[in-house]
């Protein structure tokens, strides 16, 4: 089969996964590390987390935190998204200073839990631009979004989180 060819097929079945909605209980954390503790303190207050797999973007553009390996922050970290040990997800961004608010990073962790539903949820694959150590792309990017109707309202996507990498492994 052609690379093109054996790229569909894997996309076709990355994409028959997808679309199936579940009610599920969103609970969201959010919480600061300040630049002027530096990146050492973000390091420890990602590791914290027990992050599994993700990406992340720095210095040096996209890269790829694969699973089993050591988390190592690029000198500058503007964003990450993080499949976390436990099943969750932490999102990091970049904050520049503003006001009542000083520079840093915010990070943000979204796990489910049991409880009466708050969201509807479904999976998500997009393709993946990142390559992996040997040069071959990552893979797909599987997240969960999640909807919300207020009442009497159309129902709308209010977040999506990083579940981690699958399929696409032979491109």
């Amino acid at each position: 089969m052609t690379t093109l060819a054996t790229l569909a097929a894997d996309l076709d079945a990355l994409f028959d996964t997808c679309g199936h909605f579940s009610p599920v209980r969103l609970v969201v954390e959010a919480s600061h590390v300040p630049a002027a503790d530096g990146v050492e303190a973000l390091a420890a207050a990602i590791g914290a987390h027990g992050p599994r797999e993700g990406w992340l973007w720095g210095d040096g553009g996209p890269r790829r935190l694969s699973t089993g390996a050591a988390l190592a922050l690029p000198g500058r970290l503007f964003a990450a998204e993080l499949a976390l040990a436990d099943g969750a997800s932490l999102h990091v961004d970049h904050e520049d200073e503003g006001p009542g608010a000083p520079a840093g990073w915010r990070l943000v962790r979204y796990a489910e839990a049991a409880g009466e539903p708050t969201h509807l949820a479904e999976r998500v694959v997009h393709v993946s631009t990142l390559k992996d150590g040997t040069g071959r792309f990552a893979t797909g990017l599987v997240y969960r979004r999640y909807w919300r109707a207020d009442a009497g309202g159309p129902a709308s996507a209010v977040a999506a989180r990083f579940l981690g990498f699958e399929g696409l492994e032979g491109v």
